[in-house]
């Protein structure tokens, strides 16, 4: 391995409870932003809810890069053989440097790689609403209305330009 790729492997770490404070961090600033519209979470509440599988047979994928504020949280749903993209998230300071682009090839690798150790077929990585991490969320203007599952992404936010800019880049 060279010298420049070991250095990009240094870059990411797996994304645990026993360091999970940061991406916490993270998470609840872009919710007191008004950029989500999901709760705000306690690290125990983070922590059940991104990296505890939710059903046996399914995998979480839990990524962060320490010195880049950012982290990427995937799912493999067994029972429906699908994989999801559940979170990304990197600090509002350090966007549109290539973060999230690294990020998301990051999990996508993990992914593949996954896949083919458990002999599974990996057609995408999706954003949706079958995913099988519920993210409560709250509907805007309605007075506090809260929906038990997240529908995507936001149409105009910045994670919805992040992801139109990615295209079918998702395999």
């Amino acid at each position: 391995m060279s010298r420049r790729a070991e250095n990009k492997m240094k870059k990411y770490h797996a994304l645990s409870i026993q360091n999970m404070s940061k991406a916490v961090a993270i998470y609840n600033e872009a919710t007191k932003k008004g950029e989500q519209n999901y709760l705000l979470l306690s690290e125990e509440e983070f922590g059940t809810l991104f990296l505890t599988p939710v059903k046996e047979g399914d995998h979480v994928f839990a990524i962060y890069a320490p010195d880049e504020d950012g982290f990427i949280i995937g799912h493999y749903a067994g029972n429906i053989q699908r994989f999801f993209v559940t979170m990304i998230q990197v600090e509002s300071g350090s966007r549109r440097k290539g973060i999230g682009t690294q990020l998301l090839e990051q999990l996508r690798q993990e992914m593949k790689y996954f896949a083919k150790e458990k002999s599974i077929k990996m057609d995408a990585m999706e954003i949706s609403y079958f995913n099988p991490v519920n993210i409560t969320w709250e509907l805007p203007d309605t007075g506090g209305h809260r929906h038990p599952n997240s529908p995507g992404v936001r149409l105009g936010s910045g994670a919805h330009l992040f992801f139109k800019n990615m295209g079918s880049c998702f395999l």
